[in-house]
């Protein structure tokens, strides 16, 4: 993260990479991990790249989400504040997992929602 935003209002840019297999899904986590849904064994990991930007609808991170060989472009809404050293941020977002190619073989919404939310929160300590 910039203290200041340039001419475009940039703040600075993010690369997060997320071990699938880490992910806990209660009773379905074996399933989710197969090859109708991460397909882990192929695709371990989702990335999401982005730049953060001050808009008038406040900062947000406009950037690009990858799960399994699946680029989607999004804009997730961004709380970040910095105190000190210490800066604590969070974010959500809602995207449809039939754009990543996720259980395509359940096309009822009533047994597995299209809607996925995202919801992430970050502490983050300046380096020495």
């Amino acid at each position: 993260y910039a203290e200041s935003a340039d001419d475009a209002g940039k703040h600075g840019v993010v690369t997060v990479t997320i071990n699938i297999g880490s992910l806990t899904l209660g009773s379905v986590t074996d399933q989710a991990m197969g090859p109708d849904y991460f397909d882990t064994g192929t695709w371990p990991t989702a990335q999401f790249d982005a730049e953060l930007v001050d808009t008038e609808r406040g900062l947000i991170a406009d950037g690009t989400l990858r799960i399994r060989d699946q680029s989607v472009p999004v804009q997730m809404p961004v709380t970040l504040s910095i105190e000190g050293d210490t800066a604590t941020g969070s974010g959500q977002l809602i995207v449809d997992r039939r754009n990543f190619q996720i259980g395509q073989g359940t096309t009822d919404a009533g047994s597995l929602g299209f809607g996925v939310t995202i919801d992430w929160k970050l502490t983050a300590q300046r380096g020495l």
